[in-house]
C-alpha cells in the first residue's frame, strides 16, 4: 500500500535510529516530513510523524481520535509524560483502554523538540509530532 502511495521505504539502518533494538519498518511519504511507521511484537503499534514549526491547533487530530474511542467505549485518559532524551524534549498525553487479554490499546499524540539552547539558537527550533495507535502487552505481575 505504502509503495502504491509513492512512498519510499527506509533503510533499516534508517530505521533502526529512530527505533533502537525495536523491529520496525519505516516509509517516507516524499511530501517534505511525513514518516509512517510500523512496529512489530512486543508491542503492535503504528504512527504518523512530521517535522512542524509548531504544535499548532489540534482540533483535527481529537475530532478522529474521538470518533474512534466514542465508538469503541472504555477509553480513560493516560497521565501525561513529559521528559528528556538526551537533548530532546518530549511531551505525550493520550487515551487507553484494557481489553479482556490484559493487553491494552492506546491512542498517543507525542512531541518532541530539542531542548539544547545551542542547537535551538543554531535554527533547530520546531517540533516532530507523532501519531501513535498502540497495542501493547500486559504489565508483567510481581512474583510472590
Amino acid at each position: 500500500m505504502m509503495a502504491a502511495r509513492g512512498a519510499r521505504e527506509l533503510s533499516q539502518a534508517d530505521v533502526k535510529v529512530t527505533m533502537g533494538k525495536d523491529p520496525a519498518r519505516a516509509w517516507d511519504l516524499n511530501d517534505g516530513g511525513a514518516t509512517v511507521w510500523i512496529e512489530y511484537p512486543p508491542f503492535h503499534a503504528c504512527s504518523v510523524r512530521w517535522s512542524a514549526s509548531d504544535v499548532g491547533n489540534m482540533d483535527a487530530y481529537r475530532a478522529v481520535a474521538d470518533k474512534y474511542e466514542d465508538a469503541i467505549g472504555e477509553f480513560s485518559p493516560i497521565d501525561p509524560m513529559e521528559a528528556d532524551q538526551n537533548d530532546i524534549h518530549i511531551r505525550a498525553v493520550g487515551e487507553a483502554r484494557t481489553l479482556p487479554d490484559k493487553t491494552q490499546e492506546s491512542l498517543f499524540f507525542f512531541e518532541q523538540s530539542i531542548s539544547d539552547p545551542k542547537r535551538r539558537a543554531a535554527g533547530e527550533t520546531g517540533f516532530t509530532l507523532r501519531f501513535v495507535h498502540q497495542y501493547a502487552p500486559p504489565e508483567p505481575t510481581p512474583q510472590n
